[in-house]
């Protein structure tokens, strides 16, 4: 396996597009608008804890005083009996700090001279830097204020592919982090409402007695999205959130490899029951945490058809892994062979089949085109302009681009099936994931459901070894990708037609919210 392949397999998020139209190898992951109103799902988020002894923030605390915030911390930001942010000093003096703002300007600066974001908002390179020294002045540990460092001045460019993490394998979280994709408490979680439920149990233990369809409503009473951007602001290793729906599926993703012991837990189980959960020391091995893709390895094409004949397709990635029938170091070889493999899947319920679920949650990407040709198959496909992609020359100013070629949708038979086709996708639809959403949307009759792609629309492959921050890589995105309208579309997430998120009593019962969304909306189509 080469280098670059190596690294890929830390995170696993794949590169859309290159030159000539071709893709790149495995890159780095993020693990990605706003969440729905806490009352849209099924209650959603707090509703009811505060009743149940939970602190409020006024009332009865308005004219709450802490004398001693910082009596048992020697420096950082530390939330007082009041629930207020306190200062108790800087973590390092201004030599020491000094000695450590390479580890970011290494970063920043190779960012800013090599991606596209400058063009996509209004970025300014030296208040990513600013909030990213931060991490040494207000996080006493070391190792756990490196990597948060790190993460903030990853995620200020606010780009899909960019990201970094270890080198040389094992995880952030043994060097003082956290890892986005990996729990070590046993369970996993998606996001619900503005905050999270637990949606898949693969430990072998369960430290935190977690029970599928809990949801975790706050932690250490904070909630929504100033949890989700605390989760991401801490030293969590991964890949950059284009917008706010992104942040929360990546913020759920780390959320048990982020927690620490002592952090408390506002937990509703599924008969609305709520209760504190406080973390002890004791983890469970690690796992991945990819519900309902399953780990990097999972087959990339899998088909299934129920009993109301309905066939559910789970595309993971479109890449082979080396080892994998169908891999081949040459592009197009390796294509035609992921083609088939997913045509020969689709050959063994396209019979039967009264409409076919293409579940894309949790797809890492790989080769736009394998995607595209499916899509060029679904029922009202049509002749479509998809994206065009640039290069960005490195180093240029004003920004220069180089032409990298569009993408484009053309009907085709071979996956036409001739039933109605849904599509599932989620904030970890990536890259190669997000254009067959997009094409899916734009340019067929397929229904999608689920949450918000990630809107990752660039990609390359592209990484350097962290020479200031020994044992790191940078993966960053140097390819711009436009709509019709010649405007950028990183960042922009493919929106579902239906919003659909995991439903507690499902998970407790066994079954897939969306998955069932999607299949009644196709037995609705049938004549």
């Amino acid at each position: 396996m080469n280098r670059a392949l190596t690294l890929s397999l830390l995170f696993s998020v794949l590169s859309a597009c290159v030159p000539d139209g071709g893709v790149a190898e495995p890159e780095p992951s993020a693990e990605p608008e706003p969440t729905p109103d806490a009352g849209a799902l099924d209650g959603g988020g707090d509703a009811g804890f505060a009743d149940a002894g939970a602190p409020d923030a006024g009332g009865d605390d308005a004219g709450c005083v802490d004398d001693a915030p910082c009596a048992n911390v020697t420096c950082g930001l530390v939330t007082d009996a009041c629930g207020a942010t306190v200062s108790c000093g800087s973590c390092v003096t201004p030599d020491e700090l000094d000695q450590l703002a390479p580890r970011v300007d290494e970063v920043v600066d190779h960012l800013w001279s090599t991606s596209y974001m400058q063009d996509v908002f209004d970025l300014d390179p030296n208040a990513v830097r600013e909030h990213a020294l931060t991490a040494f002045e207000n996080i006493p540990d070391p190792g756990r204020a490196h990597i948060a460092a790190l993460g903030r001045a990853v995620r200020g460019f606010k780009n899909g592919h960019t990201g970094f993490g270890l080198s040389l394998g094992g995880t952030c979280r043994e060097q003082s982090g956290a890892d986005s994709g990996i729990s070590v408490y046993g369970v996993c979680a998606h996001p619900r409402g503005d905050h999270f439920v637990v949606s898949q149990a693969p430990g072998t233990s369960n430290p935190l007695a977690l029970d599928l369809g809990d949801e975790v409503l706050a932690v250490n009473g904070l909630s929504g999205p100033a949890l989700h951007q605390l989760i991401l602001d801490d030293a969590v290793c991964g890949n950059g959130a284009g917008n706010d729906s992104v942040a929360h599926d990546l913020a759920a993703a780390a959320l048990f490899s982020w927690l620490r012991p002592g952090d408390v837990l506002d937990v509703r189980a599924p008969d609305g029951t709520l209760h504190t959960v406080v973390v002890g020391d004791e983890e469970a091995a690690p796992v991945y945490c990819r519900y309902p893709a399953g780990p990097t390895g999972t087959p990339l094409v899998t088909a299934t058809l129920r009993p109301d004949n309905v066939a559910v397709i789970a595309l993971t990635r479109f890449v082979f892994f080396p080892g994998e029938p169908g891999y081949d170091e040459d592009y197009l070889t390796q294509l035609a062979n992921m083609t088939q493999a997913i045509e020969d899947e689709l050959d063994t319920v396209r019979d039967d089949a009264v409409g076919v679920v293409w579940d894309l949650r949790g797809n890492i990407g790989g080769y736009t085109f394998a995607g595209l040709e499916v899509v060029s198959g679904m029922p009202g496909a049509m002749s479509t302009f998809i994206a065009r992609c640039w290069y960005r020359v490195p180093g240029s100013d004003p920004l220069d681009y180089q032409d990298s070629g569009p993408f484009q949708l053309t009907p085709s038979p071979r996956f036409d099936v001739g039933v109605p086709a849904a599509v599932l996708i989620d904030g970890r639809t990536i890259s190669a994931g997000d254009y067959f959403a997009r094409a899916a949307q734009v340019a067929t009759d397929a229904r999608l459901f689920g949450r918000p792609a990630a809107g990752a629309y660039g990609g390359g492959g592209a990484y350097i070894e962290l020479s200031e921050s020994p044992g790191y890589y940078l993966s960053y995105d140097p390819y711009r990708c436009d709509d019709e309208e010649g405007l950028p579309l990183e960042t922009r997430s493919v929106e579902p037609d239906e919003l659909v998120e995991l439903s507690p009593d499902d998970l407790v019962a066994g079954r897939d919210t969306v998955v069932e969304r999607a299949a009644a909306w196709i037995l609705d189509q049938a004549p």
